[in-house]
C-alpha cells in the first residue's frame, strides 16, 4: 500500500491520522475493509506492507494500529523504487497487489476475480479500472516485472516503470475491476466517497438536519455516519459528516459536512461546518 512519498494527502494532514484510519461504517475503519478484501484472498498481516513517511509512521502509532511498515524514501528511489524495495521485504512468490494507500474500496470481494484474471502467464503488469473506466488505484504486477526496477537511483511508476516494463517484454493490460476504489485524497473526496456507497443513509442513530425543523430539507445531506461508542448529546444535528469513535458531541451542537476524530470534543451549541476537528482535539 502506498502511503509514503513526498506530500501527504491533504485529508491525512488535516485528520491527523492517516487516511486509512478514517472511519468507513459505524464499527469498521477503511483500513479494515482492505483487510477484508486482503483476507478474502489468503493474505495475512505479514503479507501487507503499508509504504509511508516519518510523519505517517507517527500517526499510524498514534491511532493505535501497528500494520507492517516500511519508512520509504522516495525522495531518492521514486514510487517504483520503494515498490521494489517492499516487494524483496516480502521476501515471497508470487505476485504483488500495489494499491494507491489513499482509497476507499466500497466492497472487499474484488481481489478474487481480479487475481483470477491476472493469471495470463509470463511477467505481467495488471492495472485495474473502476466500472467508468476510471484508475482504481490498483494494479497487479509479477515480483519478474518489478526486479526490473533498478536497486539504486530515482523510477516512477506511469512515466518510467511501466513503458520499462513493457520494453522488457512484460505485458501490460487494463481489467475492470467488480467494483469501486475511491480516491479520498481530500475532505469533499472522502465524503463524496461515503455518500456514493450508502455511508449516510438516515439511520436510528443519526439525527438529521431538518428532520425536526423547517426551512432545511433533510435529503439535501443526508444523514451522518456515527461510529459505535460516540457520546452524543441532547438536540444534536449532524448532516452528511463523520463522528470517529470516542469523540464526544455537546449538546444542541450542529455539525455539517465536517469529520470529528476520534477522541475529539464538540462542546455544548457548538457548530462545525466544511471542518475537521483532529483526533483528541476540542
Amino acid at each position: 500500500m502506498l502511503g509514503g512519498g513526498l506530500r501527504s494527502p491533504g485529508l491525512a494532514e488535516r485528520f491527523g491520522r492517516p487516511v486509512l484510519c478514517l472511519p468507513q461504517d459505524p464499527d469498521r475503519c477503511i483500513f479494515d475493509v482492505w483487510n477484508r478484501a486482503f483476507a478474502s484472498v489468503g493474505l495475512g498481516d505479514d503479507s501487507v506492507i503499508v509504504l509511508t513517511d516519518d510523519e505517517g509512521e507517527r500517526n499510524w502509532k498514534r491511532a493505535g494500529w501497528s500494520p507492517r511498515l516500511l519508512v520509504d524514501s522516495a525522495a531518492y528511489r521514486g514510487p517504483a523504487g520503494v515498490l521494489r524495495d517492499a516487494s524483496v521485504l516480502l521476501d515471497a512468490p508470487g505476485p504483488r497487489i500495489v494499491i494507491e494507500h489513499s482509497r476507499l474500496l466500497a466492497s472487499p470481494e474484488v481481489f478474487g476475480p481480479m487475481l483470477d484474471a491476472h493469471e495470463a502467464g509470463g511477467p505481467t503488469i495488471t492495472i485495474a479500472t473502476n466500472p467508468d473506466g476510471s484508475f482504481s488505484g490498483i494494479l497487479i504486477a509479477d515480483a519478474e516485472a518489478i526486479e526490473i526496477v533498478p536497486t539504486i537511483g530515482f523510477m516512477d511508476i506511469k512515466e518510467q516503470w511501466i513503458p520499462a516494463a513493457q520494453a522488457d517484454g512484460c505485458v501490460v493490460r487494463c481489467i475492470a475491476l467488480g467494483g469501486w476504489s475511491y480516491p479520498i485524497r481530500s475532505l469533499d473526496t472522502y465524503l463524496g466517497a461515503l455518500d456514493e456507497i450508502g455511508a449516510f443513509g438516515t439511520r436510528q442513530y443519526a439525527r438529521v438536519i431538518g428532520r425536526s425543523t423547517r426551512g432545511v430539507t433533510p435529503t439535501e445531506y443526508g444523514g451522518s455516519l456515527i461510529a459505535t461508542g460516540v457520546e452524543v448529546g441532547s438536540s444534536v444535528a449532524a448532516a452528511r459528516s463523520v463522528i470517529s469513535a470516542g469523540a464526544q458531541i455537546g449538546d444542541g451542537a450542529i455539525i455539517l459536512r465536517s469529520v470529528v476524530g476520534p477522541g475529539a470534543r464538540v462542546p455544548k451549541e457548538g457548530v462545525v461546518v466544511d471542518s475537521i476537528v483532529r483526533a483528541a482535539d476540542d
